[in-house]
């Protein structure tokens, strides 16, 4: 017997005025989004921040942000895969002003990059290198203080 589990996507919008903060009413966005890890970042270079997320593990969609003040669009898929995405980050990595993605596949050992073409859409999935093992974690930042984003990824084995 087969449990099936729908979910969908709320938002809530925090509206601040000095000291006071109160949350307007939920909206839907994404009805039956399958449990999702969601991100927000402007994706299409129009100032709005935008929701992109891995959705039932293995698609990773794009909710554009359609007139700046929280209208949504439909989601839009930029890629799905047959294995879950277990880590992704979000950084500009190759420093031309918009968002990449960087992800690892479950069971898999490469750290691959989707660059944004900075209007939401993404060139074709490409691999930054091979760890020869899964990682379990990866995070961007500049560690070095040379002005340009490094990976760092944490690897092990089972004792």
């Amino acid at each position: 017997m087969k449990i099936s589990y729908q979910f969908a996507l709320l938002l809530f919008l925090l509206i601040t005025s000095g000291l006071h903060a109160q949350f307007d009413a939920a909206r839907l966005v994404y009805p039956n989004s399958g449990l999702a890890d969601v991100r927000a970042v402007d994706l299409d270079g129009d100032g709005a921040t935008d929701l992109i997320g891995i959705h039932g593990g293995h698609h990773l969609k794009w909710t554009r942000n359609s007139d700046g003040i929280g209208s949504f669009a439909m989601a839009t898929t930029i890629i799905s895969f047959n294995e879950d995405i277990v880590l992704w980050q979000l950084a500009d990595l190759d420093q031309d002003l918009d968002t990449d993605v960087i992800l690892v596949r479950e069971g898999g050992t490469t750290l691959e990059l989707l660059r944004n073409n900075g209007d939401g859409t993404f060139g074709t999935l490409e691999t930054v290198t091979d760890l020869l093992t899964e990682p379990a974690a990866v995070i961007v930042a500049d560690v070095n203080g040379d002005g340009f984003l490094d990976l760092i990824a944490t690897i092990g084995h089972e004792r």
